[in-house]
């Protein structure tokens, strides 16, 4: 295959995606490499990055690996139980019956990164 061909293709795909960048959350935010790949999403602007996990834990793995999160959101599973969200939550969900099921699955990284109400 022509080289010119691949860099042309690559090229109007990283215009495509800078043009539109969508939101992508990361429920292995406590991992120095997941970090790295975040922050290089981010400052090429490629995706807007939401990391999930412990923000304090998050943050001295940023620090410790010498990553620039300072831009990027963090969702914080311990935070996000709110009533509203477990409201939500239940009636999304019919097979959740209880509040406390509905906070054990709000303060999985796993869920939230695939829970459409983060803001």
């Amino acid at each position: 295959m022509n080289h010119s061909i691949i860099e042309t293709f690559y090229a109007n795909l990283l215009e495509k995606v800078k043009s539109s960048p969508k939101r992508i959350a990361f429920p292995d935010a406590e991992d120095a490499r997941v970090l790295t790949a975040v922050h290089a999403l981010a400052y090429n602007k490629l995706a807007i990055p939401i990391l999930i996990g412990n923000a304090k834990n998050i943050r001295e793995m940023a620090h410790e690996s010498q990553v620039d999160i300072s831009t990027i959101s963090i969702l914080d599973p311990s935070e996000h139980i709110s009533e509203v969200n477990i409201s939500t939550l239940k009636t999304q969900i019919k097979s959740i019956d209880s509040d406390e099921d509905a906070k054990s699955m709000l303060q999985n990284p796993l869920y939230l990164a695939c829970y459409r109400d983060w803001e």
